[in-house]
């Protein structure tokens, strides 16, 4: 995940400050806020609770993270980094292949009855003939 990538060479760049902003500076910015002091916490080998997290980045930024996409991309960045570090239980890699099979399934049906929305990264169906 490109987020992953970014954050690091953000943390491996010692000295640096960086600055995290989208729009109105809560959904996005505190999902990537999220992110990142969930893998330090990783990284420093302390416990990490999501909510503990966000409830600390809302008591200086009411509303971050808006949405429950930005909530799911969470964890689905934190599961990569916890696998790409082997620190992810076989229980944990199975599951993310059902439920990545499950998405994929649901996107494919959603596609299929309103082919103008199907999700980027998925082909629409054929125009029925």
């Amino acid at each position: 995940m490109g987020i992953l990538r970014l954050l690091r060479l953000i943390r491996n760049d010692s000295g640096s400050t960086a600055l995290i902003h989208c729009s109105a500076g809560v959904g996005r910015t505190g999902t990537v806020m999220t992110i990142d002091l969930a893998i330090r916490a990783i990284l420093e080998g302390r416990d990490v609770n999501i909510l503990e997290i966000l409830k600390e980045i809302r008591s200086h930024r009411a509303c971050a993270v808006q949405t429950e996409g930005q909530y799911i991309f969470i964890h689905q960045c934190l599961f990569e980094f916890a696998k790409a570090k082997k620190l992810a239980r076989t229980e944990a890699q199975e599951f993310a292949t059902q439920y990545a099979n499950y998405r994929k399934a649901v996107e494919a049906k959603a596609a299929e009855q309103n082919p103008h929305t199907a999700p980027m990264g998925y082909p629409k169906p054929p125009e029925p003939k």
